[in-house]
C-alpha cells in the first residue's frame, strides 16, 4: 500500500498492508518502501515503526530491506547537489505536496534511524540518495518526477545495487 500499513495517512491509501503479500508469498527476502504519499514525518515514522515492529514479531526470520526514497531526476543534466523545494517546483506541474518531494531526505534520515534503533541483523537500509542527483528519470508523467516508465535505466541500476547489497549479505566466500 502506499502506506504499508493501510491507513490514511496523507494523499493515497492504496493497496493491502505489507504483511499480508509476506504471509501470502512466504519469500526470503522483502523490499518495501513508502513515503511519497505519507503527509507528514510522524505519520512516516508511525508507519515505519509499525512495519519494524510486524517484522520483528511475526517475520523475523525475512531478511527486510527498507528502500530509500527513490524520485527520478527531472533535470537536463546531473545535479550537483541534493534537490531542494526550489527544484521541485520547477520540475512538478502538479502541486509538489502530492508527492511530498522536499520531505523525501527527512523520511530517508527517519528510516535510517529507525532501522538503527531497531538493532535486527537482517533489516536493512538500502541507500539510493544518490539517484537523486540523476538527469535521466524517464518520466511516466510529465506532471510528476516519481513515477518512472519502465524499462528503463534508474530501474536497471536499482536492481544491480539490490543484487550486490543480497551478495554482500551472504559475506565472503
Amino acid at each position: 500500500s502506499d502506506t504499508l500499513v493501510n491507513r490514511a495517512m496523507g494523499w493515497y491509501n492504496r493497496g493491502q498492508r505489507w504483511s499480508t503479500h509476506v504471509r501470502n508469498l512466504r519469500p526470503d527476502i522483502v523490499i518495501v518502501n513508502h513515503g511519497p504519499h505519507v503527509e507528514n514525518a510522524t505519520a512516516y515514522k508511525e508507519s515505519l515503526l509499525e512495519v519494524l515492529s510486524e517484522h520483528r514479531n511475526d517475520f523475523s526470520s525475512t531478511t527486510l530491506f527498507y528502500r530509500s526514497q527513490f524520485p527520478g531526476g527531472c533535470a537536463s543534466k546531473p545535479l550537483d547537489r541534493m534537490p531542494d523545494e526550489k527544484y521541485w517546483r520547477l520540475y512538478s506541474r502538479r502541486p509538489w505536496r502530492v508527492h511530498n518531494y522536499p520531505l523525501l531526505q527527512k523520511f530517508d534520515q527517519i528510516a535510517q534511524e529507525a532501522i538503527r534503533t531497531h538493532n535486527a541483523s537482517n533489516v536493512h537500509f538500502l541507500d539510493l540518495t544518490p539517484m537523486h542527483l540523476r538527469p535521466d528519470a524517464h518520466p511516466a508523467h510529465l506532471e510528476d518526477c516519481l513515477h518512472l516508465c519502465v524499462p528503463g535505466i534508474l530501474e536497471d541500476l536499482f536492481l544491480r545495487v539490490m543484487l550486490r547489497a543480497i551478495i554482500a549479505l551472504e559475506g565472503p566466500e
